[in-house]
């Protein structure tokens, strides 16, 4: 490589990067294949280097990098030691002493680092591989450049992308038992340092006002608690392992199971209140939200290895709701983004931990957590009537409305129900404000009507669409029978006798129909939710 063949490239990436109407067809394909002929080169590190060195053109770099990991995944086993450990130091110290390097090649540069650190691992001291890395990583952190500070987040992401086996990791040629050996390889001891790394970050945030920070602090943040999320999402079950990488967007169903060399950092107490104290922080901004709500979510599906015992499962979940119940005392005004990740932390503790240790908790804290969970769903259930149908807002309301009752009903059920002296009262109020979000003002609180287009174009029945949460109305009703029947009774009572007023008017005064449909649509409204919540209410055996 030379300045000539340089040019030759900065050239043909004009041409590539120029729009239709300013180069011919025929000239973009000869562009095109003298960056195809580049990367078809043979051991073309040299002269990727002498492009990374000289050019000034993003497009050449990131085409010079996307060369060098495709070479690398090719001639991996033809490279010495010795070659393999000067390139991934160079591509290290490259990326490192460039901070006005373009994100999208820095990215490139630095998913082909993650790669060869995760083909190495196998064949080189794996401790002294990473300790390279965390040099680099704390070094970078202590600048005050803030890209360089990205960057040190940015290769810890990178390096659990590639050995997480999820689709975001690299096709690099090798079997199934590769990937699996690799990402076994660092669970107990570089995971954990990663994880540890983390939390001593988020640590100096505790005491600072995040709305005095700059937007690059608030991104490196932001990118931290994302770090965070990976590592709770992090699928340590072996035998799940399997040819098909684990998609990312299926992160929110892996069970937390780390080795029980992670007990130290989750059962200490002041992990929690980090986090709690950090999420008291974060509910107006959306972003900072999102990624911490996830990462308690997991949290809350934590079991063994880590929670060997009864007792510290028992210590753990009392630690968990005394942050969780502290941060809803505070919060009277929840956001919707709010109401959703508190179902979805809710939810997973109801499932993740059984009604017998929930009845262990000391009474006070149990009491206040059913009366958070009675305030969240009635809340949750006003909010999904009163939005607008359809909406981002309802649909998310009406989701939290599932969770909420899950929740509830898990409370409920048998062998070790929670005291019903305690639950009676939260289940009255619970199904008022349930049979409240399905009727029509003034009775409840829907809107009048809708219109008859909207009603003809449901995708789905409501008994199906809905079948969740009147499965859940359903066993709350009844366990409070002396109350649910009389108002399901009386309710339905006034609906039918307003339904004949209504066509006996139609009747009298020779009206028809059309003129009073929207009154009657209401009407027959409320009916057909009374029925499905009735239905529900007396019978356990929903389908069939």
């Amino acid at each position: 490589m030379d300045g000539e063949k340089l040019l030759l490239l900065e050239n043909a990436a004009k041409d590539v990067m120029s729009p239709p109407y300013a180069v011919s067809v025929e000239k973009r394909r000869e562009a095109e294949a003298i960056f195809m002929d580049l990367k078809q080169t043979q051991r073309p590190y040299d002269a990727c280097k002498f492009i990374l060195e000289n050019s000034s053109s993003d497009y050449v770099l990131f085409q010079a990098g996307s060369t060098v990991r495709d070479a690398v995944v090719r001639e991996w086993e033809v490279l010495s030691g010795g070659e393999r450990v000067g390139l991934r130091g160079y591509l290290l110290h490259y990326i490192t002493s460039r901070p006005d390097l373009v994100s999208y090649v820095r990215e490139q540069l630095v998913q082909t680092v993650a790669l060869m650190v995760k083909r190495a691992t196998l064949e080189e001291d794996r401790r002294a591989l990473f300790d390279s890395v965390f040099t680099t990583v704390t070094q970078l952190l202590m600048t005050d450049n803030s890209k360089m500070r990205q960057l040190s987040c940015s290769l810890l992401s990178a390096l659990l992308t590639e050995f997480s086996n999820s689709s975001g990791s690299s096709n690099i040629g090798m079997p199934i038992e590769f990937h699996v050996k690799c990402k076994i390889s660092i669970q107990d001891e570089e995971l954990l340092r990663i994880l540890v790394f983390t939390v001593q970050f988020l640590r100096q945030y505790v005491s600072i006002d995040l709305s005095s920070l700059p937007p690059s602090h608030l991104s490196l943040l932001s990118n931290f608690l994302h770090l965070l999320s990976k590592i709770l999402t992090w699928d340590f079950q072996i035998a799940k392992f399997s040819p098909v990488p684990l998609n990312i967007s299926d992160v929110a169903t892996v069970t937390l199971r780390p080795p029980r060399s992670y007990a130290a950092t989750f059962l200490d107490p002041s992990f929690l209140e980090l986090l709690f104290s950090l999420l008291g922080k974060m509910w107006c901004n959306e972003d900072l939200l999102h990624h911490l709500t996830q990462g308690l979510t997991q949290l809350a599906s934590l079991t063994k290895p880590v929670l060997a015992s009864v007792e510290e499962q028992q210590r753990y979940l009392s630690s968990f709701l005394s942050g969780l119940l502290g941060y809803i005392s505070v919060r009277p005004d929840l956001t919707r983004q709010e109401v959703y990740g508190l179902s979805c932390i809710l939810r997973r503790l109801a499932t993740n931990f059984s009604p017998s240790l929930f009845s262990s908790l000391p009474p006070p804290q149990l009491s206040l957590l059913v009366s958070s969970l009675t305030q969240l769903t009635c809340l949750t259930a006003h909010k999904s009537a009163t939005e607008e149908e359809g909406s981002e807002e309802s649909l998310m309301y009406v989701e939290s409305l599932d969770h909420y009752m899950e929740v509830f009903v898990s409370l409920l059920t048998e062998p070790h129900p929670l005291p019903p002296s305690l639950l009676a009262q939260p289940c009255i109020q619970v199904f008022t404000s349930y049979l409240k979000s399905k009727l029509v003002a003034p009775r409840g609180w829907q809107s009048p009507h809708r219109e008859e287009e909207e009603i003809f174009e449901l995708e789905e029945d409501d008994r199906e669409a809905f079948s969740d949460q009147l499965r859940s109305i359903g066993c709350i009703a009844r366990s409070i029978p002396h109350r649910s029947l009389p108002l399901l009774v009386q309710t339905i009572h006034q609906c039918t006798e307003s339904c004949m007023e209504k066509l006996e008017v139609i009747r009298r005064d020779s009206l028809t129909l059309y003129s009073k449909q929207n009154d009657l649509d209401s009407t027959y409204e409320d009916l057909h939710w009374l029925v499905l919540i009735s239905s529900f209410t007396l019978c356990d055996i929903t389908r069939g």
